[in-house]
């Protein structure tokens, strides 16, 4: 999947993985395959030669707001560029070498 044509808005984030020593970044969202989408679909979004990691979420927020979907938009990196991610309270920023978007079926995380 090519992540410029995904969009994230009402996805509901379940999990963000960062390895320092990998250098990799990972998330898994619950998202809507297109804005007519009436269902989501679990996805898995995998930063490699990850040199730069920020986040700052409030995870009470991010809670409150997983069932009606806790991402408002992203801004995905064509990299080595910086892709953002913006939630109903916070955000993550990650520049990295590479980004890949698979299905996730199988993938831990919760489900609301």
């Amino acid at each position: 999947m090519n992540p410029v044509d995904i969009e994230l808005h009402d996805a509901r984030l379940c999990e963000v993985r960062f390895d320092p020593m990998r250098q990799t970044a990972s998330l898994t969202l619950d998202a809507y395959e297109s804005p007519s989408s009436s269902e989501r679909r679990r996805l898995h979004i995998l930063f490699e030669g990850v040199e730069d990691f920020h986040a700052s979420m409030d995870n009470i927020a991010l809670a409150d707001n997983f069932k009606s979907g806790n991402v408002n938009y992203w801004s995905p990196a064509v990299a080595p560029k910086r892709t953002h991610l913006y939630f109903s309270d916070g955000h993550i920023q990650i520049l990295a070498a590479a980004i890949s978007v698979a299905d996730a079926e199988g993938v831990s995380g919760p489900s609301l």
